[in-house]
């Protein structure tokens, strides 16, 4: 990897799986337009039992 970035993981990954040269990335957004961390979807996990 040359950038250590989302979209240069996302290829990275795809290619070390020998599948097509694509990739989905998506980031979760508070309303606030802040991204969302992960103790915060941990938390609704656990608050919605999944």
């Amino acid at each position: 990897m040359k950038r250590g970035g989302h979209t240069e993981a996302g290829v990275d990954i795809v290619e070390l799986a020998g599948v097509a040269h694509a990739a989905v990335i998506c980031e979760l957004m508070n309303l606030d337009g802040t991204i969302v961390r992960l103790s915060e979807i941990m938390e609704c996990a656990s608050v919605k039992g999944n």
